[in-house]
């Protein structure tokens, strides 16, 4: 791996993670103790985090060191959209009434566990 391109990595997998967790810039940097400006500089590409926040910043998205980086820069993208493909295929099958209560019902997925239980469902 390129070390110029480890800051981008970084970034771009702490901004899938956050927004998998349907979490703001400013919820993260509460969790992680750190100031929500710089966490917005790491993940432009702006700064890069010394390893103790990284660590902080995992641990807020509770996501292991070893998972963050064992699928580059994807960082879960190629789960993410088969899970969106198999969400569109879904929805199309359904009517109007039931498309907004699965929607309704996606809107309040906020934890790793129940997005991980939705993708076992999609799965099935």
């Amino acid at each position: 791996m390129d070390n110029k391109r480890l800051p981008e990595l970084i970034a771009v997998g702490i901004r899938a993670q956050r927004n998998r967790l349907g979490m703001t810039i400013a919820e993260l940097a509460e969790s992680a103790d750190i100031d929500s400006g710089y966490l917005a500089h790491i993940e432009s590409k702006q700064r890069a985090p010394s390893l103790a926040v990284l660590s902080a910043i995992l641990a807020a998205l509770k996501i292991a060191p070893e998972d963050f980086f064992k699928s580059g820069t994807k960082t879960g993208d190629a789960d993410s959209d088969e899970l969106t493909r198999k969400t569109r295929a879904l929805l199309r099958r359904l009517s109007p009434v039931q498309q907004e209560d699965l929607l309704a019902i996606f809107s309040k997925l906020r934890r790793p566990e129940q997005i991980k239980a939705l993708r076992l469902l999609l799965r099935a």
